[in-house]
């Protein structure tokens, strides 16, 4: 009886086909579910409908592979699928090349209110492991913009169908809403012939679509060669340790991380040249972080001392009988005492050093200035987890927080409320010395952030998919999910720390800022693809230590050459195509080493200084293998 019921079917609907409208040209999605019916089932089917332009272009029916306990749990398994199906889509329409920016957040619509209101809940209380795995994976799917969800009446759910039996009103009505009728003539219509490919599970199908990925160009990912350069900071023949054991130095490091592990390092080398014991630094707690944390917190104080035991005495206290002792600060020939350092921001780097000054620099900033076993620890799980979600990943130093924005006095794109609080800001922050900044002229002038729209434009242009797993290395983002909506509309699969570490991992980090900015500074030089919004001292850290690991690929954008080409696009003086080549063009030769070989060759011929060198190529520890530099 079912066979003959098939043919029938088959045969009075021969002359049926899928129409598609031209609009809307919206993914749209719909989401049911069947909960047990008969007495000799055990488990509930699933099934969805996703729709472009009114006609159907991606469908599925099937038994869920868990045994729900409930309609509710029934619900949110189907959601799971759904909403797995949508993201699938959403990087499929941004891959097509001429598919109108932005795609929009897919609607799934669901006859289910109950599981409508339970998926936006922060908590889910159901013990079921694989219901609360479920119930997390849609919640992120709403929180980053992937996906919303609607109420739909059961009778106007165009998946009822495919979960269970209906009379022949309803499966005609469903049909329709699906874009399935006869063929017809009307020149505002496609229509599709259906054809099933692959049949991957029970009922489901694509209109001649095979889901494969598409061609991604690798180059996007490939380091910069090394052209023969390595580090190289081993001491010399004629480097001497110093010994010290009758002079101090005391320092209170200044500014967030990356400040003070430059200002640690240059002084090492300061105590180097002083032939001073070097006390273990105190770190910045009244700077604008407000951060508690010692140098134990965030450094491996054992592993620092032990790793500079050849070249400066480290101490992590001074003896008791020397702390009374007067302390001075500066215009000293001889002396013996202490000497207390108030900042370590002295930069260094811009001075004429010696080259074995410079590589103790480099050793203690890239070898000895370790993070503390805790950091460590979570920083290399965190790592473990990007690399199961995707082969490789791309950190983003986003610098869209409120205090660079007010900073910077960067107000493009913001309403006249948030700019009036950002100057406020930087009214009342008493060190920033600049208080009237003209927004325009920042911009122009290229020291503005890039917005997270601009990033995803950016980063778009440059030929990365949609599907890229990108970190975010910042803290908050001024305009909350909102602003971030910008990013996540053209690169859905984004995450923060708090999305991969457990509340209990980041608990003992709360309130230190320093500490969590270590974890970025971790998984931001261990990824495939480092880029910066904004060159600030993060972005310069991790460049130069990435560079150091082996000239791992770090684009930083050139945002003055880019403010033109985003207001044209802006302006609609740009189409997509022409868009991507222009950013290309700008960033081709933005990072080209075969311009530093010529300069340093010229360097050799010429013997300019070391820091003359440094400045020009920005190269730090590198020499030439070919010149035998390093022995």
């Amino acid at each position: 009886m079912a066979i003959k019921r098939v043919l029938g079917y088959l045969k009075y609907t021969q002359d049926y086909a899928l129409h598609y409208n031209k609009y809307p040209a919206v993914l749209e999605g719909y989401s049911d579910t069947n909960w047990i019916t008969g007495l000799n089932e055990v488990k509930s089917t699933s099934g969805y409908v996703f729709t472009i332009g009114r006609g159907a272009v991606s469908w599925k029916s099937s038994k869920q592979t868990y045994i729900a306990r409930s309609t509710i749990e029934s619900e949110f398994i189907a959601l799971d699928k759904v909403g797995e199906e949508a993201e699938w889509l959403q990087n499929f329409l941004e891959d097509i090349p001429y598919w109108p920016k932005l795609v929009a957040p897919v609607c799934i619509h669901c006859d289910s209110q109950a599981a409508i209101g339970r998926a936006g809940s922060m908590m889910y209380k159901d013990k079921s492991r694989h219901i609360r795995r479920r119930h997390n994976t849609v919640r992120e799917l709403l929180f980053s913009g992937i996906i919303t969800v609607d109420y739909v009446k059961s009778k106007d759910n165009v998946s009822d169908p495919l979960t269970k039996g209906l009379s022949r009103e309803g499966v005609e009505r469903t049909s329709k809403g699906m874009g399935l009728r006869p063929r017809t003539s009307q020149h505002d219509e496609y229509i599709v012939r259906v054809s099933v490919g692959k049949q991957v599970h029970m009922g489901s199908g694509y209109l001649n679509l095979e889901r494969k990925c598409l061609n991604e160009d690798n180059s996007v990912w490939e380091a910069s060669p090394s052209h023969g350069l390595h580090p190289c900071i081993k001491p010399t023949t004629k480097y001497k340790a110093a010994l010290g054991w009758n002079r101090y130095l005391t320092v209170k490091s200044n500014g967030g991380l990356n400040q003070m592990k430059t200002g640690i390092a240059d002084m090492v080398a300061v105590a180097h040249v002083m032939n001073a014991t070097l006390v273990i630094p105190q770190l910045d707690k009244r700077s604008f972080w407000q951060d508690s944390s010692t140098f134990s917190d965030i450094f491996d104080e054992n592993h620092f001392i032990k790793a500079l035991r050849g070249d400066v005495r480290i101490i992590k206290e001074l003896p008791k009988e020397i702390e009374s002792l007067p302390r001075a600060r500066k215009h000293f020939t001889s002396w013996s005492g202490v000497i207390h350092v108030a900042k370590s921001d002295s930069r260094l780097a811009n001075n004429e050093l010696p080259l074995d000054i410079q590589r103790l620099r480099c050793r203690a900033l890239y070898n000895a200035l370790r993070f503390s076993p805790p950091i460590e620890r979570l920083g290399k799980k965190l790592v473990e987890k990007l690399r199961t979600r995707a082969k490789r990943y791309v950190a983003l130093h986003l610098r869209y927080e409120k205090d660079m924005l007010s900073f910077t006095g960067c107000t493009y794109g913001l309403t006249d409320a948030e700019a009036e609080k950002l100057r406020v800001m930087r009214e009342n922050t008493s060190h920033w010395k600049i208080k009237v900044i003209n927004s325009t002229e920042q911009r122009i002038g290229g020291f503005c952030p890039l917005t997270p729209k601009e990033v995803g434009l950016f980063l778009h242009a440059l030929g990365y998919p949609p599907s890229t797993l990108i970190y975010i290395a910042a803290g908050e983002i001024y305009g909350g999910k909102a602003r971030l909506l910008e990013l996540t509309s053209l690169f859905p699969n984004v995450v923060f720390k708090e999305m991969l570490a457990t509340p209990e991992e980041l608990r003992e980090f709360a309130n230190h800022a320093s500490q969590t900015a270590a974890l970025d500074y971790l998984i931001s030089v261990e990824s495939d693809v480092f880029i910066p919004s904004h060159s600030g001292n993060m972005a310069r850290a991790v460049e130069g230590h990435r560079r150091f690991l082996g000239h791992r690929k770090t684009i930083t954008p050139d945002r003055k050459g880019l403010v033109e080409i985003f207001d044209k696009l802006e302006a609609g003086q740009l189409d997509g195509l022409s868009f991507s080549h222009l950013v290309r063009d700008l960033h081709k030769n933005s990072r080209n080493l075969n311009l530093k070989l010529e300069i340093l060759s010229k360097y050799f011929q010429r013997k300019h200084s070391t820091t003359h060198l440094r400045n020009l190529l920005d190269l730090k520890a590198f020499q030439p293998v070919s010149r035998n530099l390093c022995k």
